[in-house]
């Protein structure tokens, strides 16, 4: 009876080591600013796993919903892109959400994303079973803030620091006052 028991207890200890979730890191989470009311923003990260998954949802308090967009190869390209029920992870390989590529587009953005910000984003991920697990990351705001289009006002140039000068076009240099 005791050899029956211990059998039990290896399968047992066996089916637990084999359905144990994958260590999943989430790393340079980031996106572009944008105001609220936006549509949408993109977010970019890197995401390694132990084993294979799929990345299967998003989701962020700074925005009303999340879409996997997939773009196949990376393309500058609007019509390369495709919103995807989810995105292949492969094992202890670095999986790249990038600009230009495949990313998490967040939808009905609620908040100005202002640059130094940093924005909660979670991940959900299935396994060959289908076992969900949810991965957190802070995504940081960074980039330039857009000027809208409809503005006239010309953007001041900048100023020459302190003891530089500075040659026109012609090379003849600016006289002092």
């Amino acid at each position: 009876m005791s050899r029956l028991r211990h059998a039990a207890l290896a399968c047992a200890a066996a089916f637990a080591a084999g359905s144990a979730m994958a260590e999943v890191t989430l790393a340079n989470a980031w996106l572009r600013p944008a105001p609220a009311g936006a549509a949408e923003a993109a977010v970019y990260v890197d995401i390694r796993s132990t084993e294979a998954l799929e990345l299967v949802g998003a989701r962020s308090p700074a925005a009303r919903g999340a879409e996997l967009v997939r773009v196949d190869p990376p393309d500058p390209d609007p019509t390369a892109r495709r919103v995807v029920a989810n995105i292949p992870v492969a094992a202890d390989r670095e999986t790249r959400l990038a600009y230009l590529g495949s990313h998490v587009r967040l939808t009905g953005v609620t908040v100005d994303l202002v640059p130094g910000m940093r924005i909660p984003v979670e991940l959900t991920f299935a396994d060959a079973t289908g076992r969900r697990h949810t991965v957190a990351a802070e995504a940081l705001v960074r980039g330039i803030v857009p000027r809208p289009a409809d503005a006239r006002e010309p953007v001041p140039a900048a100023a020459p620091p302190a003891g530089v000068t500075t040659e026109s076009a012609t090379g003849a240099r600016p006289q002092a006052n």
